[in-house]
């Protein structure tokens, strides 16, 4: 039996502790890979606002932070579920935990497999 999982990923803002947690299918789409890491995430994220691309309300405002504070000022973390909602929860707890501010939009994880 092939176990899925699903995975959310925390862009979070080193300069200001703002986390915004997203899917990544649009990241799969675009790095062509079912096999993502948090760097290769955050590499397609700096190459999708290079390329000016139209993207949802809370990518447009993770973008806005990065232009402003710099993609060096950003760290990707990837948390994976069995479940959407296991992965989702962990993402929500992670931040709670840790005292972030989270900048989420109507965001869920992706599934891997």
């Amino acid at each position: 039996m092939v176990e899925t999982t699903f995975q959310k990923v925390i862009c979070l803002n080193l300069n200001t502790w703002e986390a915004y947690p997203t899917g990544n299918q649009g990241y799969l789409k675009l790095l062509g890979s079912m096999s993502t890491s948090p760097e290769s995430i955050r590499r397609a994220i700096f190459q999708k606002i290079d390329e000016g691309g139209e993207v949802g309300k809370n990518y447009n405002e993770w973008a806005n932070t990065v232009r402003r504070d710099g993609i060096e000022n950003f760290f990707v973390i990837s948390v994976k579920g069995e479940t959407q909602d296991a992965a989702n929860e962990l993402a929500e707890k992670l931040i709670k935990d840790n005292g972030w501010k989270n900048i989420s939009v109507r965001t869920y994880a992706t599934k891997l497999n």
